[in-house]
């Protein structure tokens, strides 16, 4: 059976002002595989995972993605502005702006079903009504896999995902991602130190 790649990377060296940082790498991202860039701090995780989603140039090397792929991202929690009052329902539903315009403004409404899905999937959907900075660690990192999810991705990119977090909580992050991973068939790509 031949599967085709999401991300296929061949002898990609990645870096700064035309300088690598590290050797060229050579790999392809399959459906259902799960991914680790691990290192630490400062030591490139983020320029590869960068270079490879061509959000900035490679030194040389190719890394292509499948046409027409679709990515969910899930932020380090620290990124977000916690002054901002949001409830975790409006978080989630951030993920279905993608397609949204003036001349579709019923979007939102077509995604109802995936926004339910992805709170149900993540073990948030009681916490609809509470406020993102009122929710532990490990509770505001499973609602931002929520919104990674509403968009239907068929790769989903978590930057350090259990920072912060006691064992319990890494513990509860990583069995989330294992059980979406099985029942969506996706891939996952996770920087991690």
């Amino acid at each position: 059976m031949n599967i085709e790649p999401l991300i296929q990377v061949k002898e990609l060296v990645v870096g700064h002002d035309r300088r690598a940082i590290l050797p060229a790498v050579t790999f392809d991202v399959l459906p259902g595989e799960v991914w680790g860039l691990i290192g630490a701090n400062g030591s490139g995780k983020t320029t590869l995972l960068r270079t490879m989603l061509a959000l900035i140039p490679s030194i040389s090397g190719a890394g292509e993605q499948k046409s027409g792929l679709k990515i969910g991202y899930v932020p380090q929690r620290s990124s977000l502005d916690l002054s901002v009052p949001s409830r975790v329902i409006d978080i989630v539903r951030g993920g279905a702006d993608q397609g949204w315009s003036f001349l579709k403004p019923t979007h939102l409404w077509s995604r109802a079903e995936s926004i339910e899905r992805a709170l149900a999937e993540a073990g948030v959907g009681e916490l609809r009504n509470v406020q993102f900075a009122e929710l532990s660690e490990g509770q505001k990192q499973r609602v931002l896999v929520a919104r990674a999810l509403v968009s239907e991705p068929e790769l989903l990119v978590l930057d350090e995902p259990t920072s912060a977090m006691d064992i319990t909580a890494e513990r509860a992050v990583f069995e989330l991602i294992e059980r979406v991973v099985k029942a969506r068939k996706l891939a996952v790509l996770l920087v991690s130190h």
